[in-house]
């Protein structure tokens, strides 16, 4: 039988037990790749589709996007690097990887002001606006 990718990492994640319920909390990613599968089953569309339609397009988040399977990066962004030691220590840009490994854990791509809109909005808060914008 050949896993997907999320079927993989649903796997690995459980196999390490987790602290009693209400001991601690333990942050997975399982959780939201298992959540995207759901939503998937559910709708009849990715998470990423739902997303889109759900949350991007009616806040109006125009700088947030799921990329799906694009590894590019739109317009000015910052640059993610890793420290690489072998063959000798240097920096390696990873900018480019593609998140589609953590589907539904981590793949959404966003500006600090639309994450502000979304928290405003998930709150109830109008988002407070500075230096003149």
């Amino acid at each position: 039988m050949r896993r997907t990718c999320q079927e993989r990492s649903l796997a690995t994640a459980h196999s390490r037990l987790a602290p009693p319920p209400g001991t601690a909390m333990r942050y997975a990613n399982s959780n939201h790749v298992l959540l995207g599968m759901l939503i998937g089953r559910v709708t009849g569309t990715s998470w990423g589709q739902q997303v889109r339609d759900r949350i991007i397009r009616p806040l109006g988040l125009s700088h947030t996007m799921v990329p799906d399977l694009d590894t590019r990066l739109p317009s000015r962004h910052a640059h993610g690097y890793v420290t690489v030691t072998q063959p000798h220590t240097r920096l390696v840009d990873i900018t480019d990887v593609s998140m589609t490994a953590v589907d539904a854990a981590g793949s959404i791509i966003s500006t600090t002001r639309d994450v502000d809109t979304f928290f405003g909005a998930l709150l109830g808060v109008r988002p407070r606006r500075c230096c003149g914008a």
